[in-house]
């Protein structure tokens, strides 16, 4: 097992991972249900802001187990790279 850091001292281990979306889309339309899906996980489960949204800082939606949300002031791309290099990538197909 190894441990994502996503931000702000904050680290998540690999097996709670479930998604990790660009919260920046380049289209309106992306950054619509964006929002969308963010409200209603606001409603079901539990949002931890670790980008300070209200700087409009958040670059990624961390999706983990038990219902956790991170907004995360990394980009994707980032964590991604990160994620590749823990090798906590190896047999996922990423599209």
């Amino acid at each position: 097992m190894f441990y994502l850091h996503i931000g702000s001292d904050v680290l998540v281990s690999s097996n709670d991972i479930i998604a990790i979306i660009n919260f920046r889309g380049k289209i309106k339309e992306d950054n619509k249900c964006n929002l969308l899906l963010l409200e209603k996980i606001e409603t079901t489960g539990t949002v931890i802001d670790i980008s300070n949204m209200v700087t409009k800082n958040t670059k990624s939606l961390v999706l983990a187990k038990e219902k956790l949300v991170y907004l995360s002031p990394i980009s994707p791309v980032t964590l991604y790279k990160r994620s590749k290099n823990l090798g906590l990538l190896e047999g996922l197909k990423i599209k």
